[in-house]
């Protein structure tokens, strides 16, 4: 019924590992290759904890991201087990001519290929929902947010995956549309979090925010006369070791600078001036001016109160092991007893 308000949520899992697009766009993208990021081939120096990674395009891909078939014959544990290889860094290539940097960019062209050949899946279904509205009128009052849980690494670093505070990951999409009330083509360079969002949508919606909400709406970065939004903004990720061996950390973005502490089995800085370097390549920590690094510190602490995660580093590590177990161990133990 056209004449009710409705909110739909329109979700995809396409452009995840292991990036399988539609037959449709299999030959997409088959007649060129793509040119790899100035840091494809970072060696991580003065970087500890993105140097124990296990997300490196060049050893961390498997068999099954390559899209290669197994040997006849197999058992399907074995045709599993075979597939997986490569996820802990075991050497493989498809065949003994394909060696070094040739392999790596052979990796590297199969994946950012078929990552892209499933957005463009995703770009077509989301037409055909915009399409949908316009025949029907309903795109004058409806409003269409397109955005994502976190960004993702194509190449740069050496990395598939996301996870890491640095910026190919930590910033996330959001395009608006919202005719009446957003001018179209407009951009915002206005800092926010995804907790941001609901209260966000809540305003747009012109219904009260609770109390409750942390976040807070930006509906004023599309304003004409734009407001100041927020300062600065937390991130904290606390997943280890799976998946990808990324160490948690929690860090902070103020301005051109972002500082990050990882602390789960070490205690390592991080800080960037965004401006002179904004590939993230140089750790600036250990030279940084003392008044630099304790004005962000103090920031951090601000928003870790605000936000409710001033935590004591013990407790942090514990909700680590907590979520681990709980979430991928008991369940593995459990399905490996079962077989």
């Amino acid at each position: 019924d056209p004449e009710k308000p409705f909110m739909l949520l329109y979700q995809f899992k396409a452009p995840h590992r292991d990036w399988r697009p539609d037959s449709m766009y299999h030959d997409l993208f088959s007649d060129f290759d793509f040119p790899t990021p100035s840091n494809f081939d970072d060696d991580y120096a003065g970087r500890l904890a993105a140097s124990e990674n296990m997300m490196e395009i060049g050893n961390h891909l498997n068999r099954r991201d390559m899209k290669q078939v197994p040997p006849a014959g197999l058992t399907r544990r074995d045709s599993m087990r075979w597939l997986a290889y490569g996820d802990k860094g075991q050497f493989w290539t498809p065949h003994d001519s394909l060696q070094g940097s040739e392999l790596k960019n052979w990796k590297y062209q199969t994946y950012i290929k078929d990552y892209l050949r499933c957005v463009a899946g995703v770009d077509r279904a989301v037409g055909r929902v915009l399409d949908y509205l316009e025949e029907t009128g309903l795109d004058e009052n409806t409003l269409v947010v397109y955005t994502s849980d976190q960004g993702f690494y194509l190449g740069e670093h050496g990395w598939f995956d996301k996870r890491w505070m640095y910026e190919e990951s930590f910033k996330m999409p959001f395009v608006i549309q919202c005719p009446g009330v957003i001018e179209p083509g407009m951009t915002s360079n206005h800092m926010a979090m995804n907790i941001d969002f609901g209260p966000t949508l809540l305003d747009m919606a012109g219904l009260d925010i609770p109390s409750s909400m942390q976040g807070k709406s930006f509906r004023s970065a599309f304003a004409e006369e734009k407001q100041t939004g927020r300062n600065s903004v937390y991130y904290h990720y606390y997943e280890y070791p799976i998946w990808h061996q990324v160490q948690p950390h929690y860090g902070i973005k103020s301005g051109p600078y972002k500082l990050m502490h990882f602390y789960y089995s070490m205690d390592e800085w991080e800080l960037y001036d965004l401006e002179s370097d904004p590939r993230e390549m140089n750790n600036l920590y250990a030279e940084a001016p003392d008044t630099l690094v304790a004005r962000l510190k103090s920031e951090l602490r601000d928003l870790q109160i605000e936000f409710g995660d001033d935590q004591s580093l013990d407790r942090m590590r514990s909700m680590t092991d907590t979520v681990i177990s709980r979430v991928y161990n008991e369940p593995r133990k459990a399905l490996e007893k079962k077989e």
